[in-house]
């Protein structure tokens, strides 16, 4: 979460759309490297687990060279502090109007953010909306086809290698990522989440009739639609939510209303993922995808609906869009 706190407060307006899901590059690109030493090293967990070690610590080297966030330098009267870490984010030359604004927007608050602030307009809506979006990203399955890869293959029927399933998977999230990237800057939030949430739906639909029929002359499309899944789901529900809370939230509540946000995230990513081996055996194979893509169809009727639009406007903006009734 503080990945896009950070990149949301310090990248120019006109980047920002795209360099926010640049994290979610990152993580597939990591999830697909474990899939990898997972197919090569199937019996050794202890070796893949001491592989991945390696990297949190590394990250956590890295880290100490990045300049603290000009906004939260602002934000506590550091204005010098401020103006250099924007100048070192983004170079010298930067106009100094964009300094200006910066302390402007980052004016020191009286007081520390609490929970009373949560009662706001600018604060409650865009808390609640993308809680509803976490929330939908998790009951449709995202991460149970993520965690589960090996196993939701052949509970899908794809008679193949399970640890080859996973990989595509892992490889089509990460092209998939790095497209939309790109894409998110020129056709913005709503559109992809709703094109994704459309794809998923159909997906598990598919899934769901294939597992019915149980016919072995299906078993390419069992595999090509849980490949698709992944494509589509990455398109919008799996990237946008955590691109958008460093987008969504005031300045003065990021940090609050983020940990929030993040924290209920990770609490029905952990339901979820506990309890498909329950629902496995209480709704079947079939009805545990149907499950997955009617909360895919809910999820989307919700975001057109209520997901708005951000890329192009400012974090101002984006205030003032939920402040207004």
């Amino acid at each position: 979460m503080r990945e896009q706190v950070y990149i949301a407060e310090a990248a120019d307006q006109s980047l920002r759309g795209m360099l926010v899901t640049w994290t979610s590059i990152f993580v597939s690109l990591g999830i697909l490297l474990v899939y990898l030493f997972g197919s090569v090293l199937p019996e050794d967990w202890q070796g893949v687990a001491g592989v991945c070690a390696v990297f949190p610590v590394i990250s956590a080297v890295l880290i100490w060279v990045l300049p603290e966030s000009p906004v939260w330098l602002a934000s506590r009267g550091r204005a010098l502090e401020a103006e250099n870490s924007l100048r070192r984010l983004r170079g010298v030359d930067l106009p100094r109007q964009e300094v200006e604004a910066l302390l402007d927007r980052g004016s020191p608050s009286p007081r520390a953010a609490n929970f009373s602030d949560v009662i706001r307009p600018e604060v409650w809506k865009p808390l609640l909306i993308l809680n509803m979006f976490f929330l939908f990203q998790q009951i449709s399955g995202v991460f149970v086809v993520i965690f589960y890869a090996v196993d939701i293959a052949d509970e899908a029927g794809v008679h193949t290698d399970g640890y080859l399933v996973s990989v595509l998977i892992g490889a089509t999230r990460l092209l998939v990522t790095v497209v939309i990237s790109y894409a998110s800057k020129r056709f913005g939030r709503r559109p992809l989440a709703v094109v994704s949430g459309v794809g998923m739906t159909m997906c598990m639909g598919t899934l769901a009739g294939c597992v019915h029929l149980e016919s072995s002359a299906l078993n390419w499309l069992r595999a090509l639609t849980l490949v698709l899944y992944i494509f589509m789901s990455t398109v919008g529900f799996l990237t946008l939510p955590w691109a958008m809370i460093g987008e969504l939230f005031p300045t003065r509540v990021r940090g609050l209303a983020g940990g929030i946000t993040t924290c209920c995230a990770y609490l029905y990513s952990f339901a979820v993922l506990k309890t498909y081996p329950e629902m496995k055996d209480t709704l079947g194979r079939q009805g545990v995808f149907l499950f997955y893509g009617v909360a895919a169809l809910l999820g989307t009727v919700f975001l057109w609906f209520y997901l708005p639009e951000t890329q192009g406007k400012t974090l101002e903006e984006v205030e003032q869009m939920f402040s207004r009734k």
